[in-house]
């Protein structure tokens, strides 16, 4: 066979294969469902959320006013129906007292249950588009351990690390940021699963297969992120399986916060400062103890004073509420129970007016 003909043939397969691929994308998009909603959902359990849209749903208020809540599990309260949350609660007592003047309030929580820095500073550059009447970021310092100082974008439980791969929220983050976290593979798998319906093809089916056999895509796949794209309906043909598969080697998660998470605070508060709110609150959240002379209670000190002093230097207000509630407010060292959540909405409530009022 002649060069010039072969070449022709591999150009011609090649062309034939990309516009399969194109097509089958095409019909994927077309055909698949719509991922769970998030709007009017704050919360699915495979912790998809669809954050591009979701964060625009904060535009939609004609005279509302707004608060962007971030956080971690506490915030997400997933123990808890979605409406006894604390961001549920104060965005009800924010309408009850037509605080600040405002006959409407809406409380976007864009918490994550086992939040990283990755998706806190994710969450933030994407929140430097809006205009939030209020921020409030409310961390403990296991949301910046250490283990977290190089990790990639496979690592995070949720899809917020596809928004730093849209180029307005990308060009916002540090290169520092990138050096640590830009793996070639997790940052191109991330991208392109974000642009590429086909791929979405995967989600479905294993979203299909969860529904019916609950626990089967952790038994079967196993991957590290546990969002999927869909909470499909139907009803499941066997009991849920909580954990199928245990903890390998029963290893502990490990806390430590040193000068690496130091590192990773002071890049989110820089986020923070950059978002063009009204009016913002950095806290430290809620705990059962200062743990002070126990395991941890070292770690939990040294945040909360690099948390004072970098809110301070970026110029946000400070407040600690590490004990701001009593021990029977919790039901693990810090996770609120019920009455715990009703008066953390009370406590963000009333400074919030008190703010509002100065």
């Amino acid at each position: 066979m002649a060069t010039r003909e072969y070449k022709r043939k591999v150009a011609a397969a090649v062309a034939i294969g990309l516009a399969v691929v194109a097509a089958a994308n095409l019909l994927a998009a077309r055909l698949l469902p719509a991922p769970a909603g998030c709007v009017e959902t704050a919360r699915n359990p495979y912790r998809f959320r669809d954050w591009a849209n979701y964060v625009d749903g904060m535009r939609a208020r004609e005279g509302a006013a707004c608060v962007a809540l971030i956080s971690d599990s506490q915030g997400y309260a997933g123990e808890w129906p979605a409406h006894k949350g604390y961001a549920a609660r104060l965005e009800a007592l924010l309408n009850e007292r037509k605080t600040g003047g405002f006959e409407r309030w809406e409380v976007f929580n864009l918490s994550v249950d086992g939040v990283t820095p990755m998706e806190y500073m994710a969450a933030a550059a994407r929140l430097r588009e809006e205009k939030p009447t209020w921020l409030i970021s409310v961390s403990g310092s296991a949301d910046y351990r250490a283990e977290n100082f190089q990790k990639g974008f496979a690592y995070p439980r949720s899809d917020l690390v596809h928004l730093p791969t849209e180029w307005k929220v990308a060009k916002r983050l540090p290169w520092s940021f990138w050096r640590r976290h830009g793996k070639v593979e997790d940052t191109l798998t991330a991208w392109v699963t974000h642009r590429f319906a086909l791929l979405r093809v995967r989600d479905f089916l294993w979203s299909w297969l969860d529904t019916r056999y609950p626990g089967a895509q952790k038994a079967f796949y196993a991957p590290r992120t546990t969002y999927r794209f869909w909470q499909l309906p139907g009803r499941a043909r066997m009991a849920p399986v909580p954990d199928p598969l245990p903890s390998r080697g029963g290893e502990v998660l490990d806390l430590t916060y040193d000068g690496k998470s130091t590192v990773l605070l002071a890049e989110f508060l820089d986020q923070l400062a950059a978002v063009p709110a009204e009016h913002r609150l950095v806290a430290a959240c809620p705990l059962k103890s200062d743990f002070a002379g126990e395991h941890g209670g070292d770690w939990i000190a040294a945040f909360r004073k690099d948390l004072e002093r970098l809110a301070a230097e970026k110029g946000l207000p400070f407040r600690d509420l590490t004990g701001a509630m009593a021990p029977e407010d919790f039901v693990t060292s810090n996770h609120l129970h019920d009455r715990g959540h009703r008066k953390m909405a009370e406590l963000l409530a009333d400074h919030i007016a008190a703010e509002m009022e100065k």
